[in-house]
């Protein structure tokens, strides 16, 4: 019923590679052929066409006979191999979309240090100019401003220094992905001091 074929009636070699899909039908003919030559079990799974039955994907298992002939077992292994490439077209959409949600990911990563190194390259000036401005004011007119004024402008300062180191912190953060990681050794707890320390 497999195959299409009357029961009862022995078939040829010929007729089962009639039915074996033409895709196949070379590879499927050569093991054959080896294992009737070699006095081989044969085992394989493969596709067959017969008319008027849609196409199926059966497993042959047969033997050795007398008189050159094999007997065996046919099984029908359609609903497994369907669901085997339904799997495997799943796996490729899945590995598809991976791949292409790394490469938006690496894009999104660069634009995002291109706008970090950006924005904080553009604010170094800005910064430098208020703690510069400080500093001489500090300098220049020390009686003007007052020990309250002075105190204020100090603290503009120290403020700007401050945002000076972060903006350089933010600029070396932006290069980190660029450079090749070295793994060291830290002392966390020596670490946690030097931060409870600023």
């Amino acid at each position: 019923n497999l195959m299409g074929w009357t029961q009862g009636q022995p078939h040829t070699l010929a007729d089962l590679l009639l039915r074996v899909d033409a895709d196949e039908r070379a590879a499927i003919t050569t093991k054959l052929h080896e294992s009737l030559n070699e006095l081989r079990h044969f085992s394989e799974e493969f596709r067959v066409l017969a008319e008027g039955l849609p196409p199926r994907w059966i497993k042959l298992d047969a033997g050795h006979a007398p008189n050159h002939r094999m007997t065996g077992v046919v099984q029908d292994i359609s609903e497994r191999k369907h669901s085997e490439i339904r799997l495997k077209l799943l796996n490729e959409g899945l590995e598809n979309l991976v791949t292409e949600r790394t490469t938006e990911l690496r894009q999104s990563l660069k634009e995002l240090e291109a706008f970090s190194y950006s924005v904080a390259h553009d604010l170094r000036s800005p910064i430098r100019a208020i703690v510069g401005f400080s500093q001489e004011l500090i300098r220049s007119h020390p009686g003007e401003l007052g020990a309250d004024g002075l105190d204020l402008v100090d603290r503009i300062a120290v403020a700007g220094s401050r945002m000076g180191a972060l903006i350089d912190a933010l600029l070396n953060m932006s290069r980190l992905t660029q450079a090749p990681m070295h793994l060291n050794a830290i002392n966390i707890s020596d670490m946690a001091g030097e931060l409870a320390a600023l």
